[in-house]
């Protein structure tokens, strides 16, 4: 039985497994926006493959718009991965690390406003609002990639986050 395994993520992916009953620990190279062909001896071996990755965002090609945990990894028996699926894998997992990113920028705005709030409150100051402006800097001349400028409002009764990205 052929299972197949794609690559949504932008790097490379050393992909390591083992077959049911053997000691032998096997990998393969899955180079990004590539899939690879896995030709294992029955449907049973190829489903223990597929279990021992789930827990980690392996998913099959079906699951890959809804699924909270996706990776960039999917997975698709007999059949190879067809192209509109890697596009869509691509798609969703930059928004997957987006929306990541973003609530990861609102947690260290709420913490540095936490730090601010206790520094003005030591100080006898009350603090409402505070806001938190991220702004990616061009690394040079040639340096034409977006960037990032979000400002972070952190107050009652949370954060809100405005952002661009600058062309």
């Amino acid at each position: 039985m052929d299972l197949f395994i794609g690559n949504t993520s932008i790097q490379a992916h050393q992909f390591l497994y083992r077959l049911p009953e053997r000691e032998k620990i096997r990998e393969i190279l899955v180079p990004s926006g590539q899939q690879v062909r896995l030709s294992v001896e029955t449907e049973a071996m190829a489903h223990a493959i597929v279990e021992q990755h789930r827990e980690f965002g392996l998913v099959s090609v079906d699951e890959v718009e809804k699924h909270p945990l996706f990776s960039g990894l999917i997975y698709s028996f007999k059949d190879p991965i067809s192209e509109e699926a890697m596009n869509v894998g691509f798609s969703r997992r930059n928004d997957l690390l987006s929306d990541r990113g973003l609530q990861i920028r609102r947690a260290a705005a709420v913490t540095a406003a936490k730090s601010i709030e206790g520094a003005a409150e030591r100080d006898g100051l009350r603090s409402s609002n505070v806001e938190v402006e991220l702004v990616e800097q061009q690394k040079g001349p040639a340096d034409n990639d977006p960037k990032l400028n979000q400002t972070i409002v952190v107050g009652e009764p949370g954060t809100k986050a405005r952002s661009q990205r600058n062309q």
